[in-house]
C-alpha cells in the first residue's frame, strides 16, 4: 500500500511539472513574477495533495534525477565564463568580486548568527551549530544568477563598461562561491566535531583537506569536460546528446561515492574516507574548459537550448515540493534578515570594489542593483547543505530558499533599472530625447540575441534560450569583448 501511494505521488508531481512546464511562462507574463517563482510555487502546491509521511521517501527516490538537472545547470554556469572578457577587465572584475564576497561574509554572517541566537527561528540550537548555519547562509548569499543577468542584458540590448563589468562579476562569482562553499563544508565538519579544539595541527589538517577537496574536484571537472566533449560528437536528433548530458550531470554528483567504493576495494579504508568532492565545482570547471579551451561553445549552447528548460523546471518544482511550509512561516524573521544584510553587503561591496578596481561611476552608484539576482546555483548550494547535513539542513534550507526567491523577484527589474540609469541599454524609454536617441543609435549590434524575449525577470528557466548566447569566438562582435 505504501508503495502504491508513493507511485501516485510520483505521478502527481510529474503531472504537475508537465502542466507548469507548459503554462509557466504564460503565468509569468500574466503575473510579472519570475518563472522560477511559478515553479517553486507549483512544488509547494503539490504538498497539499501528498501525505507528509511520503515527502522524504519521494525525494529520496527522485534525488538522482534532481542531481542530474542540477549538474546541467552548473555546467551551463561554467560555460558562461568567457575568457576574453575576463582578461580584458580583470582588475575591476576581481576587485568587485572580492569586495562583494568579503562584504557578504562580514555582514550576513553576524546578522544571521544574532537572529539564530537571539530569536531562535529554527528552534533551540547549540552555539557551534548556529555558527555553522550562519556561515552557510553567508556563503550562499554570495551567489548570483548569470542566466538571469544575460537575459536582462539581451532583452535590453545593453552594452558598455558597466554592462560588461556586471556580466563578468556575476559569472566569476559563481566560481568563487563554490570554492568558498567547499571550504565552508570542511570547516563545518570541524566545528561540529565533538572533539574539536582549535590548535595549529587542526588548522593545518583543515587546510590540507580543503585544498585536497578542491584539487580533486577540479581534476574531476577535467574528466567531465573530456566526456562532455565526446558526447557532443554523438548524432543529433535522436535525444542521445540530451540523455547523455543528463546522465553525465547525475554521474558527477555520484562520483564521490563511486571513488570511495573503488578505493575501499583496492586500498585502505582510511584513504577512501578522505576522498571528498564538490560536484558543483567539478561541473563549473567542466563547463569552462568545454567552452573556452576545447572550443565547443556553439554546439554546447545548442544542446543546452533543448535541455535546460525542462531540467530547470523539474529542479525548481522538486525543490519547492521539498520545502517545509511550517518552517518557512516560522523563519520569516531570518528571511528578512538575510535579504536586508545581503542588500547592504551588495552596496558596500560594489562601492568599495569599484573604487579599488577603477571601475566607472555607474559601478559605484548602481552596481548593487545589478547583483541582486539569485537562482539555480544558489538553490543548488542549499540542496548540498541538506545532503551533507540531513539532521538540520532542511531547517536552514527554508529561509535560504525564501530569501533566494525574494532576490530573484526583485533582482532582474533592479538590473533593468540600473542599465537604463547607466544609459547603456539599447531600448531607451524616451524616443524624443535627442541624447538618448544618439546613444541608442551609436550602440551598434551586440553579440547577444536581441529577438523579442519574454519578460527579463522570468529567471533562469526563461533565460535558458539565452544561456551561452555569446557567439563562438570567431563570430562574436568586437563590442561583446570587454573594452
Amino acid at each position: 500500500m505504501e508503495d502504491l501511494r508513493l507511485l501516485l505521488s510520483v505521478l502527481l508531481l510529474a503531472a504537475l511539472s508537465l502542466v507548469f512546464y507548459a503554462f509557466g511562462p504564460a503565468l509569468s507574463r500574466l503575473t510579472h513574477l519570475p518563472v522560477i517563482t511559478i515553479y517553486l510555487a507549483a512544488g509547494l502546491l503539490s504538498q497539499l495533495f501528498m501525505p507528509g509521511s511520503l515527502h522524504k521517501p519521494l525525494h529520496d527516490l527522485l534525488q538522482p534525477v534532481h542531481d542530474a538537472a542540477l549538474g546541467c545547470i552548473t555546467l551551463a554556469a561554467g560555460g558562461e565564463l568567457v575568457l576574453e572578457q575576463l582578461r580584458a577587465n580583470a582588475r575591476a572584475i576581481s576587485c568587485i568580486t572580492l569586495w562583494l564576497s568579503f562584504s557578504s561574509l562580514l555582514l550576513v554572517f553576524p546578522a544571521t548568527l544574532f537572529v539564530l541566537v537571539r530569536f531562535q527561528p529554527l528552534g533551540p540550537t547549540p552555539l557551534n551549530l548556529s555558527i555553522v548555519m550562519a556561515m552557510c547562509a553567508a556563503v550562499v548569499s554570495i551567489a548570483r544568477s548569470p542566466s538571469s543577468a544575460i537575459a536582462v542584458v539581451a532583452e535590453q540590448r545593453a552594452d558598455g563598461p558597466f554592462t560588461q563589468t556586471v556580466l563578468g562579476v556575476t559569472m566569476v562569482t559563481d566560481v568563487v562561491v563554490v570554492l568558498l562553499f567547499t571550504a565552508a563544508i570542511e570547516l563545518a565538519d570541524l566545528l561540529l566535531s565533538p572533539a574539536s579544539r582549535l590548535d595549529l595541527a587542526l588548522v593545518i589538517g583543515f587546510s590540507n583537506r580543503a585544498l585536497l577537496r578542491i584539487g580533486l574536484s577540479m581534476a574531476c571537472g577535467f574528466w567531465v569536460a573530456m566526456v562532455a566533449y565526446l558526447l557532443l560528437k554523438l548524432p543529433r536528433g535522436y535525444g542521445l546528446q540530451e540523455a547523455a548530458l543528463l546522465l553525465l550531470g547525475g554521474l558527477t554528483f555520484s562520483m564521490e561515492g563511486l571513488l570511495r567504493v573503488l578505493l575501499r576495494s583496492s586500498v585502505e579504508s582510511n584513504l577512501s574516507e578522505s576522498v571528498r568532492l564538490e560536484p558543483m565545482l567539478s561541473c563549473i570547471v567542466a563547463g569552462f574548459l568545454l567552452c573556452n579551451i576545447l572550443g565547443q561553445r556553439a554546439p554546447f549552447s545548442a544542446l543546452l537550448h533543448t535541455v535546460m528548460t525542462p531540467a530547470l523546471c523539474f529542479f525548481f518544482v522538486t525543490t519547492g515540493s521539498s520545502m517545509q511550509i511550517a518552517v518557512i512561516r516560522h523563519s520569516l524573521p531570518m528571511t528578512l534578515t538575510l535579504c536586508g544584510a545581503r542588500t547592504t553587503a551588495l552596496w558596500c561591496g560594489s562601492f568599495f570594489g569599484s573604487l579599488c578596481g577603477g571601475a566607472s561611476r555607474e559601478s559605484r552608484t548602481l552596481g548593487w542593483l545589478a547583483y541582486m539576482t539569485q537562482a539555480g546555483v544558489s538553490l543548488g548550494l542549499t540542496d548540498e547543505i541538506v545532503a551533507k547535513f540531513p539532521v538540520w539542513g532542511h531547517k536552514l534550507q527554508a529561509p535560504l530558499v525564501s530569501a533566494i526567491v525574494f532576490n530573484q523577484l526583485f533582482g532582474p527589474p533592479a538590473l533593468k533599472y540600473a542599465l537604463r540609469a547607466a544609459r547603456e541599454n539599447g531600448q531607451q524609454s524616451d524616443p524624443h530625447d535627442d541624447e538618448t536617441k544618439a546613444l541608442a543609435e551609436s550602440a551598434g549590434p551586440l553579440g547577444f540575441s536581441t529577438e523579442p524575449a519574454s519578460p527579463a525577470y522570468e529567471g533562469d528557466v526563461q533565460a535558458a534560450d539565452d544561456v551561452l548566447r555569446l557567439s563562438p569566438r570567431e563570430e562574436r562582435s568586437p563590442r561583446v569583448a570587454l573594452q
